[in-house]
């Protein structure tokens, strides 16, 4: 096992025996704190940038936070929930949250701020899109957001899995995969972080049919990153 993978499934050790989205959520937290986290939001929002419900799965934040979020109207504005619309690759809070090209501006710069009066100085955000919906793990830290490449891709690869357990408590059981041996194959090898070449090497396809049958996969899975649909395909039980 790589020691990506190993990472991340030490932040997921006995998360699965877990049959709470606020147990989940503590347990996964308390993991990352040593790492200087310092808040979790875990939610699912509409596609509609005009439609500002949200829907919870689990949050730890400073006291008060909540509540200024609400009178201020950042739902309506937050700069990570704009971005995570736009994206389904990971990012950290301070690349986008002033951003020159940004409509949103003003209220990037009030929200900005505000996290910073509550200690909060950057983080990292995980979108998760699914049909009809976006949803988004983001991670707030005490400091700059300057994590080890390896850490931060375990924090995202377990934050993906975190997601789905997430939503699979409040939605139908996870329906099983239906991917081909290749399909599956592929996301395995992929899970390592081996490359579209290296995994033509291994199974001795070409390397364009190895990216197309991990974009059928992803297609299939409904996500739109590798790193989601191993971890879609992880709480599946199938990888």
């Amino acid at each position: 096992m790589s020691a990506l993978l190993r990472t991340a499934f030490d932040l997921l050790d006995g998360l699965d025996r877990a049959d709470t989205a606020a147990e989940i959520g503590r347990r996964y937290f308390e993991r990352l704190k040593p790492f200087g986290f310092g808040a979790i939001f875990a939610r699912a929002h509409a596609l509609d940038p005009d439609d500002a419900r949200e829907h919870i799965f689990y949050r730890e934040t400073p006291k008060g936070w909540e509540q200024i979020y609400a009178d201020r109207n950042f739902a309506q504005t937050n700069f990570v929930t704009h971005a995570a619309r736009r994206t389904a690759r990971p990012f950290i809070w301070s690349e986008i949250a002033l951003a020159s090209d940004s409509s949103f501006t003003r209220a990037n710069e009030e929200m900005w701020h505000t996290l910073h009066a509550f200690g909060l100085r950057d983080g990292l955000a995980v979108p998760n899109h699914t049909p009809g919906s976006v949803g988004v793990l983001s991670l707030a830290t005490f400091a700059d957001a300057d994590l080890p490449p390896d850490r931060r891709k375990a924090i995202i690869l377990s934050s993906h899995y975190i997601h789905e357990r997430l939503r699979e408590l409040s939605q139908p059981p996870f329906p099983r995969v239906n991917l081909t041996r290749r399909e599956r194959d592929c996301l395995a090898f992929a899970a390592e972080g081996k490359s579209d070449w290296d995994i033509a090497q291994i199974l001795g396809i070409a390397q364009s049919t190895v990216h197309a049958h991990v974009e059928n996969a992803k297609r299939k899975l409904g996500v739109k990153t590798r790193m989601q649909a191993v971890a879609k395909l992880a709480r599946a039980g199938e990888l």
